[in-house]
This record gives C-alpha cells, structure tokens and sequence, in this order.
C-alpha cells in the first residue's frame, strides 16, 4: 500500500509454500519489481498462483551462519539431547514421539529432551509426560531467546509435525551441525531425505 502510495516499486518474499498466505496479496502491475520465494516449492507455489507474474519470481534460498564445530554427539560421555522448538499447537504431534521415548525409556536409553515454545498445548504436553513418566527426562520451557545457545550444545533437533514453512529454527538448527528428525510429508524442500 505504501509503495502504491508513494508510486516506488516494491519486492515481496514469501517463506511459506501456504495457499492462504498468497490470496492476501493484492499486487500492483505498475509498482512490483519482484516477488521472492525463500526455497524451490514456495517459488512453485508463487508461479501456480501468480501466472502473469512469472518472469519477476525468483528463488533466492535462505541462508544461516554456520558453525565450524558441529554441535551433534560431540562430546563421548555426554547424555544425547534432543530439542523442539516450535508453537505448541497440537498436542496430537507429539502423542507418537512421546511414545516413541517411553520405549527407549524403557529399554534403558539414556537422553533428555527439550521442548521449547508456549501455545494451547502446552498444559496437556504436560500432562502426557507426566502420565508417561518422563518428567525425568523430557523439560517443556517457554520461549528462549536466543536459541543458538541452546542448539550449539544439543544433538538432534525434531520437527514433530509436518510443516511446509522454512522454520528460522530449523536453519539454525542445521547451521550448528544438530542432527534434523522431522515428520514425513512436509514438502519443504530444505529437507531432503538422506542429503540435508
């Protein structure tokens, strides 16, 4: 509106691949320079839904700082640590990891786990630790700021749920050399099976 206002051209970004995110967007023939999405399937979904647009979209990947120390399994004797950062929005994405740490609980697994965000979740995340006995080895925090701090001494980071936003922490998280266990299906192209 502003560079409408002042007739100066503008340039869009976009970090999410979400449909709705795009239908707000009213652009101007006369002011648009260009439109930019922040990896491969948000530029794709830029060019399905602005089709006329297609000669001023361009991809222009995100990038991160990183670490010459890889920050995963590091240390021999230290316990494996593992860190989610994120909106706790669902407490049903993290029924099956939750789970999945109780049996290695069980077997004898040493690890702790962080959870760091704040959302409606949060109090049931709680309880569904509690409930299975891990409140010895599984924190929920709220926010941390900043977050680096915290992923530079850790050993995975775990995206519970599938997400085809670019996560900020995500790529933090990987410039620190944390290993990334995410949810299948979430069309982002920063994570490639095996490659990042």
């Amino acid at each position: 509106y502003l560079a409408e206002t002042l007739d100066i051209p503008y340039v869009l970004s976009f970090d999410s691949a979400v449909k709705k995110s795009f239908s707000r967007w009213s652009i101007s023939n006369r002011n648009c320079r260009g439109l930019i999405g922040f990896s491969g399937t948000v530029a794709a979904h830029l060019k399905k839904a602005y089709r006329k647009y297609d000669r001023i979209i361009t991809q222009l990947n995100i990038g991160v700082f990183v670490e010459d120390f890889c920050s995963c399994f590091s240390e021999q004797n230290r316990v494996p640590s593992m860190v989610i950062a994120q909106r706790l929005e669902n407490v049903m994405s993290f029924e099956p990891l939750l789970g999945a740490l109780k049996h290695l609980a069980i077997d004898g697994y040493e690890f702790i786990l962080g959870i760091v965000g704040t959302g409606p979740a949060e109090s049931r995340i709680h309880e569904m630790v509690n409930a299975l006995g891990l409140s010895q080895r599984v924190t929920v925090v709220g926010k941390i700021r900043p977050l680096r701090p915290v992923f530079s001494d850790a050993d995975i980071f775990i995206q519970p749920q599938a997400n085809i936003d670019t996560s900020s922490r995500l790529l933090e998280a990987m410039s620190v050399g944390m290993i990334v266990a995410a949810a299948r299906g979430s069309g982002n192209d920063i994570l490639l099976d095996g490659e990042t």
